[in-house]
This record gives C-alpha cells, sequence and structure tokens, in this order.
C-alpha cells in the first residue's frame, strides 16, 4: 500500500546516523532506500521527514531510483518533538530471553533519555565477549526502530553493560534524583511521592534483576545517596518494575 502523501499527512520518520549528513542533503543507508522505495514504493520527490537523534527533524525528498546514489535533499529544520521536559535515565539488571528486547522498546517508547544495562550479583545473563557486539547492535537497532515509530526527537542513549558498581558516573548533576524501587521495606515512599517532593528534572531510576538487589547492593546503593522507593502493594517482576518506573516519571514530568 502507497502512504498518503496529501499534505498534512503522516509521512514516513527516519534516523540518520552521524555520517549521513552533508551540506543540504543526507545519504541514506542501503536498508533506508530499500525500506523507503521497495517498501512504501516512493516515488520521487516525495516526502519523508529525518532526524540527527539529537533534537532536530528536516524535511526531504526522495531521491531518484537509483540505488547507488541514495542521496536525500533536507531542507527546513525544525526542534522535534516528543521528548520529556526531563531526563529518565534506567539503570537495569539484564534480563534473560526476550524481556530485555521488550523493555529497550517499551522504555525508549515512553521516553527514557538513556538506558544503562547492569550485570549484578543475582543476573542470570551472561554476556560473552565475542557476542557483546552483535548484541549491542541488535539492541541499538531495537531502540532506534522504537524510536522512529513513536516519533522521537532523540535516539535514548544506550550505554554498554557495566557491573552494578560501574553504573554511576563520578560526576552527576547535582539536580539528578537517584531511586531504586525496593518491594519490601516498610514505612518508604511511594515513588510518586518522592518525586513530588523533589525539583529537579532529571532521573535516574535502578531496577534489578530476577530475584531483586543483593543486601549488598542494596547498601552500595543506599551508600551513594540512591534512595528507596515503592512501586505499590504487589511484588512485580523485573520488566513489569522497569515500565512503572518510568510511566510513572514520565508521567509526573510532563504534568509539571
Amino acid at each position: 500500500m502507497i502512504p498518503d502523501l496529501s499534505p498534512g499527512a503522516d509521512l514516513p520518520l527516519l534516523f540518520l546516523d552521524p555520517g549521513a549528513w552533508g551540506e543540504g542533503h543526507v545519504r541514506l543507508s542501503e536498508a533506508q532506500w530499500h525500506y523507503l522505495a521497495r517498501v512504501l514504493r516512493l516515488p520521487a520527490g516525495s516526502p519523508f521527514r529525518v532526524l540527527d537523534g539529537l533534537g532536530t527533524r528536516w524535511m526531504a525528498r526522495m531521491p531518484t531510483p537509483d540505488e547507488r546514489s541514495r542521496e536525500a535533499v533536507i531542507s527546513d529544520p525544525q526542534p522535534a518533538p516528543g521528548e520529556l521536559p526531563g531526563r529518565i535515565t534506567l539503570v537495569q539488571a539484564i534480563l534473560k530471553g526476550d524481556r530485555q528486547d521488550w523493555i529497550l522498546q517499551k522504555a525508549t517508547e515512553l521516553g527514557v533519555h538513556a538506558i544503562v544495562p547492569v550485570l549484578t550479583e543475582r543476573t542470570v545473563v551472561r554476556l560473552e565477549a565475542d557476542r557483546a557486539d552483535r548484541r549491542m547492535a541488535r539492541w541499538q537497532e531495537i531502540i532506534r526502530e522504537a524510536a522512529e515509530q513513536c516519533e522521537r526527537g532523540r535516539l535514548p542513549i544506550l550505554l554498554p553493560p557495566v557491573r552494578l558498581t560501574d553504573s554511576l558516573p563520578g560526576e552527576l548533576a547535582a539536580t539528578e534524583a537517584l531511586w531504586f524501587g525496593h518491594p519490601r521495606e516498610a514505612g518508604i515512599p511511594s515513588l510518586k511521592e518522592a518525586v513530588r517532593a523533589t525539583t529537579g528534572a532529571d532521573h535516574r531510576f535502578f531496577v534489578g534483576p530476577e530475584g531483586g538487589f543483593s543486601p549488598a547492593e542494596e547498601a552500595w546503593l543506599r551508600g551513594r545517596g540512591v534512595r528507596p522507593v515503592s512501586l505499590g502493594a504487589r511484588i512485580l517482576r523485573a520488566e513489569t518494575a522497569c515500565l512503572a518506573a518510568v510511566s510513572l516519571l514520565a508521567s509526573e514530568l510532563e504534568e509539571r
């Protein structure tokens, strides 16, 4: 089916890598050109949209049907919509199976600024060095596709997997609030209550693996100013906790 290209219609949207940008034009990758020319069957001159992943969106025109050229003329740069008025960093223990892919996709759709996959004492997944590059490439593609689908203005930052104890930068912004979910501790505030008591717009939320953080890891988090919060009276699976936390944080940021 050929997409509606009438004025005001939704247009195809693509994030382009930094090396694709030239003076007044962009060069599509072979896969992007195939998608526009073969899958969507856009005629030459048809409009579509491109983003640099840093917050700017351009109008582009489909190049001539020459697979070797693939250069599209761009114009009309505009601030890209689709971003939260603050930064959410999700520090998340790597989960097994396709649950990790699902978290990356949904966290991107909900507006996270960055994702830090971490290895913990109870992490089941083991990352072999010879597969690390392929895994990161697949995760990046999942994030890119999700960002295009939900019309993000920026690509979320995906950091390489690290140990939990290496997941906090040496210097954090003074306004960044640090939280971790604790399903059993009595007397702690809910995440909503905790966020509403802060004035900053940047939040970093830590989610443990199946089985949660170990006592030593909880002590490490607390010792670095990461405060425990509740996500409700129920015990949530790790992937559910990720999405519950990000959803609540995004909602609070958008309502301020």
